[in-house]
């Protein structure tokens, strides 16, 4: 299911979106030949070489057996429990979304990114407190590479150019550091693009979990179908 979510959003998405689903794709693809390749080697290691016809997960393990006897979990009886503290959690992470908001990326509002470069290693708060100075207090500052490197995320002002603003943070830093600063490069995202990449991911995201729900309804059960997708859409509230 991960892999057809994988061919979804590659095929419908675009830019970051792309990106995500390549490296998901390899990240699976990864574990399955861990999975099948790195265990295999490792009980025939164990076992020498021998044919197993069934593996024993441990009969002596103390939490499995007491007094010569197994011990129930009853794991489903609880389910009201977990179901109420997960509830709980999903409206608080509700809340907080409605309250906040989504922390989006240049890619999906649009804006201006500024790579620039050091003569020397620069702490990171040193730049931010430089930009706030400019009158930049919203910019994301992040490393890109080396100590020397550093990205800088604006987003987009009315009324002022992709140049301009570059310009403004380039004499801001130029100014705390004295000069020691280079630009690098400069790229401009603008609105309309982001409101496609916004658009298309989300339409990836939609059939992709339509795949998923007719495979599995195809392969085992409608409802495991519905349980399934409910359980991705669970995880992705709850984190």
């Amino acid at each position: 299911t991960t892999l057809i979510a994988a061919v979804v959003l590659f095929s419908i998405g675009s830019g970051p979106v792309r990106g995500f689903a390549v490296t998901l794709a390899i990240g699976i693809i990864t574990s399955m030949f861990t999975a099948l390749l790195g265990t295999r080697a490792v009980v025939n290691l164990i076992y020498g070489g021998k044919r197993v016809n069934a593996l024993s997960i441990g009969k002596g393990l103390a939490f499995a057996h007491k007094g010569g006897q197994s011990i129930r979990f009853n794991i489903m009886g609880k389910r009201m429990l977990a179901i109420a503290a997960s509830a709980l959690v999903l409206l608080i992470a509700i809340a907080a979304v409605g309250v906040r908001g989504l922390n989006l990326g240049i890619d999906f509002t649009g804006g201006t990114l500024v790579e620039v470069g050091y003569e020397r290693d620069v702490v990171l708060d040193d730049v931010r407190e430089a930009l706030t100075q400019g009158g930049f207090e919203e910019a994301s500052v992040q490393r890109f590479g080396t100590p020397r490197d550093v990205l800088i995320r604006l987003a987009p002002r009315d009324g002022e150019a992709s140049a301009e603003l570059s310009n403004q943070v380039l004499n801001a830093l130029e100014t705390a550091a004295n000069g020691e600063v280079e630009l690098r490069r400069i790229e401009f995202v603008g609105p309309q693009v982001g409101d496609e990449l916004t658009e298309d991911g989300a339409l990836a995201v939609l059939v992709a979990l339509m795949a998923i729900l007719i495979y599995v309804a195809l392969r085992f059960e409608w409802r495991f179908a519905v349980g399934s997708v409910i359980a991705l859409i669970h995880d992705v509230l709850f984190t």
